[in-house]
């Protein structure tokens, strides 16, 4: 489905069995990047042990923030 919509797309794996899809999408134009990355790895939060909502996706100087534990 991304080749057909133009993304390059590639599985890479450091096991075989759990293989990890990059895919990109060339502008035409040379500029900034965007990348998103996504995991399914994830484990269950409890949002009083985290410094942000791990589910908020907050922008704060610039960065999107989530998923940042506390120390």
């Amino acid at each position: 489905m991304l080749e057909k919509a133009g993304f390059e797309c590639e599985l890479l794996a450091a096991e075989p069995e759990r293989p990890n899809l990059v895919a990109r999408l060339r502008g035409e134009d040379d500029g900034p990047t965007l990348t998103l990355l996504g995991h399914v790895d994830t484990v269950r939060a409890d949002p009083d042990e985290w410094s942000r909502d791990p589910w908020g996706g907050e922008l704060v100087d610039g960065w999107i923030w989530a998923a940042v534990p506390s120390t």
